[in-house]
């Protein structure tokens, strides 16, 4: 806050929900159903791996769908969060970022399919810290613009910490992750991905709204204690 100021920590508030819209709409909401179909067909290797594969085909198809609208809609979607067009290609290299976002999250439910608590726990971890370290350091220097560069520098960080400790789980192989598509299969993870993605599409957005009426109707400064204190509150709640 001291480097980019109040106004700044509300566009921040602008983009990091904008990126959870994308991520739920490249992840196709069906991150539960890879958890609980994993789960179920723990030691039958080849129904595992066809959940796997299908999901990977899925989120990939939905993450390119969602890049290709983002690029097609660059201007407007960065005069709808920063008022401006200095920061497109924030949202160009968030594009570009998408796909490998899914995959990590569809990693991260394979993980928790499998009960991997240990390694679920520690790529959080990891990555948070390596989110925090280049965060500090790019902020300190670029101030907005490092902020959001290091947003999405640190999903591509994310992803490669998630691969590398997915690849060293015995039980999965890289190759699993585009063998098969099977309809029946997919259309029992959508089972779970409408409520998912509605939710996470529209409450985003409902936030998105809100500091753009503050911002509009009072300042951008303003919205930004707003966004602070909805920050502080998340914060709070969450050890509760």
């Amino acid at each position: 806050a001291g480097y980019i100021g109040p106004a700044g920590i509300a566009f921040v508030g602008q983009f990091t929900n904008f990126f959870g819209i994308l991520t739920s709409a490249g992840g196709a909401g069906i991150e539960t159903g890879v958890v609980k179909y994993v789960a179920q067909h723990q030691g039958n290797d080849t129904n595992v791996r066809k959940v796997i594969s299908t999901a990977a085909f899925t989120v990939t198809a939905c993450s390119l769908i969602a890049a290709l609208v983002v690029f097609l809609f660059v201007d407007y979607f960065s005069n709808l969060l920063f008022k401006s067009l200095e920061y497109r290609f924030i949202l160009q290299l968030t594009a570009l970022s998408l796909i490998l976002v899914s995959i990590k999250s569809l990693l991260m439910a394979v993980l928790n399919g499998h009960k991997e608590v240990t390694k679920y726990t520690w790529i959080n971890i990891i990555t948070s810290l390596s989110t925090l370290v280049l965060s500090l350091l790019l902020v300190a220097k670029y101030r907005l613009t490092g902020v959001l560069i290091a947003l999405v520098a640190c999903q591509f960080l994310g992803f490669v910490i998630t691969l590398f400790f997915t690849i060293k789980y015995h039980r999965f192989k890289i190759n699993y992750l585009f063998q098969y598509f099977e309809w029946k299969v997919l259309k029992n993870l959508s089972a779970y991905s409408i409520m998912t993605v509605v939710a996470s599409l529209t409450f985003p957005f409902s936030l998105v709204i809100i500091r753009n009426y503050i911002g509009s109707h009072l300042s951008w400064k303003e919205a930004g204690y707003w966004q602070s204190i909805w920050m502080i509150s998340e914060g709070y709640l969450t050890f509760m």
